[in-house]
């Protein structure tokens, strides 16, 4: 499987892989809780400084996920079309396909995209930041069935080469004259699905079948409880610190999101409506041709 573990000597490289686990927990949890764009694209901001930091390759995380812009899409247009919420209000914006899109729907679609991606992004960094190794050993640390920990592992590591497959199938489809870029969303979908995703189906059922056949093979179903490990992990200081804040932070994530509407779309709503973001962007727009 291809695990694109990337070295490095930053303070992130350096912290416990249960640290790294609950950093992806915390950015999860506020990219579940909140449903407001504006706060949702301060989370992602958070990532693209940790992509920059850490010196990791932005060419495979924007690759990665131009990939996945067919399923975005469509997760997009359904959140569109059909919100998971009902409006107390709604200001509708036009006619499409005879659905009628409200800016609140909109707000709320937006929203749902920049969460989808987020949680893409974070689980991305987190396989690219440690190596498969320490997210099993990790998992077992934090008690958990040893049969879960490999099967959540083997999940994780295998959206990369998901992609990377779907790659290799679509540019193998368009070499024979295949293509999927109609103007028409229906006939887009069929395209990608017949052609596209259920060849993707089937070679995840071969290789399934394939590592069940290797862990066998290594013995991995005797005795799982007296297994010991050649790598050892261990806290240290730095890591009780990060693992404090990253508490702290989840627990006012959850209070924000679930218990106040601080972080509701409402909030970005409220500023379309007054002007407010219109202003800033007219602003920006002024400011372009001096920067």
């Amino acid at each position: 499987m291809a695990f694109e573990y990337v070295k490095g000597d930053t303070l992130f490289h350096k912290f416990d892989p249960r640290v790294k686990l609950l950093l992806a927990a915390t950015i999860i949890i506020m990219a579940v809780g909140f449903t407001d764009p504006i706060w949702l694209i301060i989370v992602f901001s958070f990532l693209i400084f940790l992509i920059l930091y850490c010196k990791l390759r932005p060419g495979e995380i924007v690759s990665f996920l131009k990939n996945l812009s067919p399923l975005a899409a469509m997760y997009f247009i359904f959140n569109l079309l059909f919100p998971m919420i009902k409006f107390e209000e709604t200001t509708t914006l036009f006619t499409f396909l005879g659905f009628v899109v409200t800016l609140e729907a909109l707000v709320w679609a937006i929203g749902a995209l920049i969460r989808f991606v987020t949680i893409l992004v974070v689980i991305r960094i987190v396989l690219m930041l440690t190596p498969i190794r320490d997210i099993i050993l990790s998992l077992v640390k934090f008690r958990l069935p040893p049969e879960f920990a490999i099967a959540m592992s083997i999940g994780l590591a295998y959206l990369p080469v998901l992609v990377d497959e779907n790659r290799k199938i679509k540019e193998a489809l368009m070499s024979k004259g295949w293509d999927y870029r109609f103007r028409n969303p229906i006939k887009r979908f069929r395209a990608l699905f017949m052609q596209m995703l259920i060849p993707s189906i089937l070679n995840s059922m071969r290789r399934t079948e394939d590592i069940a056949l290797a862990i066998t093979a290594r013995g991995f179903g005797y005795n799982l409880r007296a297994r010991t490990f050649l790598h050892e992990i261990k806290y240290t200081k730095k890591d009780y610190v990060a693992s404090v804040i990253l508490i702290i932070i989840s627990a006012l994530a959850i209070y924000i999101g679930w218990f106040t509407n601080l972080a509701e779309y409402t909030f970005t709503l409220t500023l379309l409506k007054s002007g407010v973001i219109q202003s800033i962007i007219q602003r920006i727009m002024e400011l372009i041709p001096w920067i």
